[in-house]
């Protein structure tokens, strides 16, 4: 699915909801992260574990654009500690529930969170939530009051606090029906 505005020249959309600029764990520990994905998570066979920093982003169309000014961006950025504490909840209304865990500190996220949203200004549908930008890592969903508190509280007793050092921006797209798959890592420095 295709959003937002077109280009001028081209009439190529701006954004889709096929792209997302992410920060994303690294495979040695995502297998705390996809245990309890593969219980909770409708959404496992669409997504790795991430943090989304702008989504829906650019489409691949717009490689030629996006990868300098990312290239770019990634130099001048430093490499911190990233911690994924606490089980929280998003209450979507209609009694849906989203349980993610908080990565934190918060500074830097929100700080690459500015960043990036200043290159890609119409990109700021993360940023539009009643709350602002909150970074998340999504671990499953529920729906009604029995569930989650059940889910919650199997989330909260299982999980245990996962560190990593955070020195990329993923670009990562998905084609018709299948998973989000890497397209390009800025690193950083």
């Amino acid at each position: 699915m295709e959003s937002g505005r077109t280009g001028r020249i081209t009439g190529e959309p701006l954004r889709s909801h096929r792209s997302a600029l992410s920060i994303l764990p690294p495979r040695s520990i995502w297998e705390p992260i996809q245990e309890l994905r593969r219980e909770y998570d409708r959404k496992i066979d669409h997504w790795m574990p991430h943090v989304n920093l702008l989504y829906p982003f650019r489409p691949e169309a717009r490689a030629a654009e996006v990868e300098p000014l990312l290239r770019r961006f990634g130099q001048g950025c430093t490499a911190f500690e990233l911690e994924l504490a606490e089980a929280r909840v998003f209450d979507h209304g209609r009694e849906f529930h989203t349980i993610w865990i908080a990565p934190e500190p918060r500074a830097e996220i929100d700080a690459l969170h500015e960043g990036v949203r200043a290159l890609f200004p119409d990109c700021e549908d993360v940023a539009r939530h009643a709350h602002g930008f909150t970074p998340h890592l999504a671990l499953g969903q529920a729906r009604g009051s029995a569930e989650l508190e059940r889910v919650l509280a199997d989330v909260r007793a299982r999980w245990r606090p996962l560190s990593w050092t955070v020195d990329r921006l993923t670009w990562a797209l998905r084609g018709p029906g299948g998973p989000f798959e890497i397209r390009s890592e800025f690193r950083f420095g």
